[in-house]
C-alpha cells in the first residue's frame, strides 16, 4: 500500500525545496505542485483543484508509479480566499493522506513576495530523474538571472490586505489537524534540524541514507539573500503591521 503525503504552505515558504529533499529519499517520489482554484493560467508543473469533489489522494495516486512513498506540495496562493472557498478546500483531503503544513516567518514570506519573480536553481547533487515534470521546470530556469526589481514603496493598505491573506491561509490549513489524524506542522527554519523526525513522522524509511548530505548539498539552491531595504524601502514603516499579523497568527496556528 502506498504511502501518499502532501507539504501545504503559503507561498515562498520552501514548499519546493522541502518537496525536493523528499523525493530523494529511496523509494520516495514527489512531483507536480497542486493549485487550489488559480486565478491565472495553470503550468505544466500544476495540478488544478476546482471544487472539492476530487481529492489530493487520487491524484498523487495517479503520478505515482512503484514507488514506496508518494507526495507532492500544495500551495495557496496569496490572494483572499473566502471562508467558503476554505471550507471546500478541505474536502480534498483525507484521513490517511499524511499533511505537512509548512510555515515561514511570515516578514520573510512578505519580503520575498514582494522580491518578485522566483528562480529556483538546481544544483550539482546527482540522482535528478528527468521524468519528473518539477525537476524540468527547474532545469529550464537553472541558468536565469532573478529578474532585477528596483526597491518599492509598500502602502500599509497593501501591506495590510497581503499579510491578511497570508495569515488568513495558515490558520486554514492549521484548522486540518482537527479534522485529519495525520497532519504535523513544520517551521520552515526548523527543517535541517527536524528532518529526520519528519520523516519518522511521515512513515518514510531513510535507514542507511545519508540525511546529513542531502541537508547539506540539498537538490535546490536556496535564493540568496537581499537586504530587506533593497526590496522594500519603507520596511520599518511596516513593523507594526508585520509583528501584529505575525502574533496573530502565532495564536491562531499553535499546536
Amino acid at each position: 500500500m502506498e504511502n501518499k503525503f502532501i507539504i501545504v504552505s503559503n507561498p515562498r515558504s520552501g514548499s519546493t525545496w522541502l518537496t525536493s529533499l523528499f523525493g530523494e529519499i529511496p523509494g520516495t517520489f514527489t512531483d507536480y505542485e497542486f493549485k487550489w482554484r488559480p486565478q491565472y493560467e495553470a503550468q505544466p508543473i500544476h495540478q488544478v483543484f476546482d471544487t472539492g469533489t476530487d481529492s489530493i489522494e487520487n491524484r498523487i495516486a495517479s503520478i505515482s508509479g512503484n514507488h514506496q512513498n508518494v507526495g507532492s506540495k500544495l500551495v495557496l496562493d496569496h490572494r483572499f480566499h473566502s471562508n467558503e472557498e476554505l471550507i471546500e478546500l478541505s474536502k480534498i483531503f483525507s484521513n490517511d493522506l499524511k499533511i505537512v503544513h509548512l510555515i515561514r516567518d511570515l516578514r520573510q514570506v512578505f519580503i520575498s513576495i514582494i522580491r518578485g519573480q522566483f528562480i529556483n536553481k538546481l544544483s550539482d547533487r546527482s540522482g535528478f530523474r528527468d521524468n519528473k515534470v518539477m525537476l524540468k521546470s527547474m532545469k529550464n530556469t537553472s541558468n536565469a538571472v532573478e529578474e532585477t526589481r528596483e526597491a518599492r514603496i509598500i502602502e500599509r493598505g497593501h501591506c495590510m490586505r497581503l499579510l491578511r491573506n497570508l495569515v488568513k491561509n495558515d490558520i486554514a490549513l492549521s484548522k486540518m489537524r482537527c479534522q485529519f489524524n495525520n497532519y504535523f506542522q513544520i517551521q520552515y527554519s526548523d527543517i535541517n534540524e527536524g528532518f529526520p523526525l519528519l520523516l519518522k513522522n511521515l512513515s518514510i524509511n531513510a535507514e542507511g541514507f545519508d540525511l546529513d548530505s542531502l541537508l547539506a548539498s540539498p537538490p535546490v539552491i536556496k535564493m540568496p539573500s537581499k537586504k530587506e531595504t533593497d526590496v522594500v524601502v519603507n520596511i520599518d514603516e511596516l513593523e507594526d503591521i508585520i509583528e501584529l499579523f505575525s502574533d496573530l497568527r502565532q495564536q491562531a496556528i499553535e499546536v
